[in-house]
């Protein structure tokens, strides 16, 4: 992955240069290191010059990859957790247990998805590695990649382009009639 850096008057964004998706921010400050956080507003690692940030933050990704975090809604779940959270650049990953026994995975709130129909697993751990391989499937189209396993996004939410986005509400509007 190729990463290039946007700057603007009191920030940079760090973007992937395959997708357009920014993947953190640089807030520029006056003195001092600069900050660079994450999509949800947690601290990452900080740069004391603003061209280090892209190869800091390759790095800082390559080497400590977010861990999956059981999230409990009552005391009773204490070692049984339905649902897990593991939040990277590309996206918050959720794995969460049905009421079937069953495991689903989604990225950014779309489900996973086979054939049209939403995939499920046998065990929290295998929801977790397909989330992990597919974490950054087509983050702008959501075309399956390997497995006939997609991500069942509203293409047009990863859609920077005003006039592409355009062109989509006019084909829509062309295949209703």
């Amino acid at each position: 992955m190729s990463y290039l850096l946007k700057t603007y008057p009191y920030h940079a964004d760090i973007v992937d240069c395959d997708t357009g998706r920014t993947m953190a921010r640089v807030y520029l400050t006056s003195r001092g290191p600069h900050p660079v956080c994450d999509l949800q507003g947690g601290f990452l690692f900080s740069v004391w010059q603003l061209d280090e940030a892209v190869a800091e933050f390759e790095r800082s990704y390559m080497d400590h990859q977010p861990p999956w975090q059981p999230v409990y809604t009552s005391q009773t779940q204490q070692g049984l957790p339905w649902l897990c959270l593991r939040r990277t650049p590309f996206g918050e990953l959720r794995v969460q247990q049905l009421p079937t026994e069953k495991w689903i995975t989604m990225r950014d709130g779309d489900p996973m998805q086979c054939r049209g129909r939403m995939v499920t697993f046998s065990s929290c751990g295998a929801a977790q590695a397909a989330a992990d391989a597919h974490a950054r499937d087509h983050l702008r189209n959501g075309t399956p990649i390997i497995h006939g396993l997609r991500w069942s996004v509203d293409a047009d939410k990863y859609v920077d382009d005003e006039e592409e986005l355009l062109d989509r509400k006019i084909e829509r509007l062309f295949l209703r009639s």
